[in-house]
């Protein structure tokens, strides 16, 4: 679809486009994401789609996968859908530790790209092996595979280690105290001994004195 006019307008009964705040500027009603907005939806048969509205009272833009929220854009920083309401077989995460020291972070530079800075990141292969929960590796509509990495997902995983350190940390420390508490006892009872040795050697020493009158 093409379009050749300096100033061009659409009405329609969900869109309204006009040059007002860019070159091209969509504007749609206010509502909801399910029925409102700017959506993607591919020609094949899965009838999925992806819709982008902006939220009136906040400003925010709002992401959604089939009328499900997943995600908002804010003037600071981006949010993942996380409401316990859209999830379900929720349960712990098991130790991570081992697993994560076996990630070797990398530096490297895209083929694509024409900065000769390097970045750093993490090869998707290298990843799955340990967190393939971590790792995207659907194929295209082409059938060419790309593995892409939840990095935002490394950031729980920190979280999850910290714990466990923690946890390590307070396991050492009731150990250190329970072995304090050892010696301690041990000094008293050595104490303990030294003065009832030396109760004893005065006794000794006293009866000594009077067997030689």
């Amino acid at each position: 679809m093409s379009f050749f006019a300096d100033n061009i307008k659409f009405k329609g009964d969900n869109i309204s486009t006009v040059k007002s705040y860019s070159d091209f500027a969509f504007i749609h009603e206010s509502g909801s994401s399910a029925t409102h907005g700017v959506t993607f939806r591919n020609v094949g048969g899965n009838n999925n789609y992806w819709t982008f509205y902006t939220l009136n009272g906040t400003g925010n833009m709002s992401l959604t996968r089939n009328g499900t929220v997943v995600g908002t854009f804010a003037s600071d920083g981006m949010y993942t859908a996380s409401d316990r309401k859209l999830k379900q077989d929720v349960e712990p995460l098991t130790p991570v530790l081992s697993r994560l020291l076996n990630l070797t972070p990398q530096k490297y530079n895209y083929i694509a790209s024409e900065n000769p800075e390097k970045s750093i990141g993490f090869v998707a292969q290298d990843v799955k092996k340990h967190f393939p929960e971590l790792v995207l590796d659907d194929p295209m509509d082409n059938g060419e595979v790309v593995m892409q990495l939840n990095y935002a997902g490394f950031g729980v995983l920190a979280i999850k280690v910290i714990q466990e350190q923690q946890d390590q940390i307070v396991s050492q420390d009731l150990k250190i105290s329970s072995q304090n508490k050892r010696i301690e006892i041990q000094d008293q009872t050595i104490v303990s001994m030294q003065t009832q040795m030396t109760n004893l050697l005065v006794r000794i020493s006293s009866l000594e004195k009077q067997v030689k009158r």
